[in-house]
């Protein structure tokens, strides 16, 4: 399944070292199950690309959640700042 997380307009690049490091433990962190899996990522400036393995639709809607949540308390906290990180919702796809 690949997954895409936009940022909400005029918030910092998600492709500085900082932001970088703390995507990289937040998915970590979100993919030590073995429910929902994050198995590659592709960060981009303004959104995220996931590559992410889940045993049911489920578990993809309660990792994407896991995922959206841990992503946004650390890029607040590094970005000194609160509310909303996400524009909507996550898009998903299925790989054929």
């Amino acid at each position: 399944m690949i997954l895409t997380l936009r940022l909400r307009p005029g918030l910092p690049s998600l492709r500085g070292e900082d932001a970088h490091a703390s995507i990289r433990r937040a998915l970590a962190e979100s993919s030590k199950g073995h429910a929902f899996r994050v198995a590659e990522r592709a960060i981009e400036p303004d959104h995220l690309h996931l590559l992410a393995r889940a045993n049911s639709a489920r578990a993809l809607a309660r990792g994407m959640i896991g995922v959206s949540v841990r992503l946004a308390r650390r890029l607040n906290r590094l970005w000194n700042r609160s509310g909303a990180v996400f524009a909507d919702r996550y898009s998903a796809r299925e790989l054929g």
